[in-house]
C-alpha cells in the first residue's frame, strides 16, 4: 500500500472508483442466516458490514465470503479487505488490494437472533492472509439490535459482555487479538461453530452452510457483489478521526 500520500475521499471518488466494482447480482435481498466478517480498519478507510455500512457514509470496495447458516454446525467466512484513496502525487483514484490494522472485527449473522436464540457460539480458528491468529481470552455471542447475531474479534468499546450475551466465560473478551498493531492484510477468514443451544453437543467440523453464491445460483456473482456494488467509501478528509469515536 503506497504511503505518504494525502488521502482525501470525496463524491468524485465514488465517481471514479465506483466502476472499479463487480456488477451487481439480480437480488440484492440479505438472506436470513446469513452469517459474514464484518470490520473496519484503523483508518476507517476500508470496511465491510454485511447489511451495509449504517453510518455517515457508503461501505468500501470489499469482496466477502459469506456462507447462510442453516442451524447446528461449523462455518467458514471471510472478506477481502481493499482501500481507496486519491494519491496526490499521480493526480489519480486508486484501489489498493488490503488494509490497515483494524478499529473492529466481528462475525455477524442476519436475524440470528430470531432463528436462532440462546445460540451459543465458538471461534474456532482465525487467519489473516492465511496465518493463524493466537486468540486470547474467550468470545461469546450477544446482538446490538436484539435482532442480528454477533461475536466480537475486535471491540475495544464493549468492556464486558452486554446483557443477555450466551457463551460467557471468565475469561470472556471482545478483543481476541491486538487489531491495531496487524498492520497491513489483504484477507481474514473465520471459523466457526453454532451450536442453536448450550446443551447441543459439539458439531462435526465440516463446513455444514449453504455459501451465499450457490443459495442466489450465480457462481460468478456472489453476495460479495451485491454489497461491492452498494458503494465505496466516500470519507472526506477528517472522517476518520470522527468515525474512530464512534461505538459500533
Amino acid at each position: 500500500m503506497r504511503t505518504g500520500k494525502t488521502i482525501a475521499l470525496t463524491a468524485a471518488a465514488f465517481l471514479a472508483a465506483s466502476a472499479l466494482a463487480s456488477p451487481a447480482s439480480a437480488d440484492d435481498t440479505l438472506r436470513d442466516g446469513e452469517a459474514g466478517v464484518i470490520f473496519a480498519s484503523s483508518d476507517w478507510l476500508s470496511l465491510y458490514f454485511v447489511e451495509g455500512y449504517t453510518g455517515d457514509d457508503a461501505q468500501v470496495l470489499s469482496d466477502a465470503s459469506n456462507v447462510i447458516v442453516t442451524g447446528g454446525g461449523t462455518y467458514t467466512v471471510s472478506v477481502d479487505a481493499k482501500t481507496v484513496f486519491y494519491d496526490e502525487e499521480f493526480g489519480e483514484y486508486t484501489v489498493n488490494d488490503g488494509a490497515d490494522g483494524f478499529s473492529f472485527a466481528a462475525v455477524e449473522i442476519v436475524n440470528g437472533e430470531l432463528l436462532f436464540p440462546g445460540s451459543v457460539i465458538t471461534i474456532d480458528r482465525v487467519t489473516l492472509d492465511g496465518n493463524e491468529i493466537a486468540l486470547s481470552g474467550t468470545p461469546y455471542a450477544s446482538s446490538p439490535d436484539g435482532i442480528n447475531t454477533r461475536v466480537c474479534l475486535y471491540n475495544v468499546w464493549e468492556t464486558e459482555p452486554p446483557d443477555g450475551s450466551r457463551g460467557v466465560a471468565k475469561d470472556a473478551s471482545a478483543v481476541l487479538f491486538d487489531g491495531a498493531a496487524a498492520g497491513e492484510w489483504k484477507n481474514l477468514t473465520v471459523t466457526f461453530t453454532l451450536r442453536e443451544s448450550a446443551n447441543e453437543p459439539a458439531a462435526d467440523t465440516a463446513d455444514t452452510g449453504i455459501t451465499a453464491s450457490e443459495l442466489k445460483g450465480s457462481p460468478d456473482t456472489g453476495i460479495e457483489d451485491v454489497y461491492t456494488a452498494a458503494g465505496i467509501a466516500i470519507l472526506a478528509a477528517g472522517a476518520a478521526a470522527v468515525f474512530g469515536k464512534k461505538r459500533i
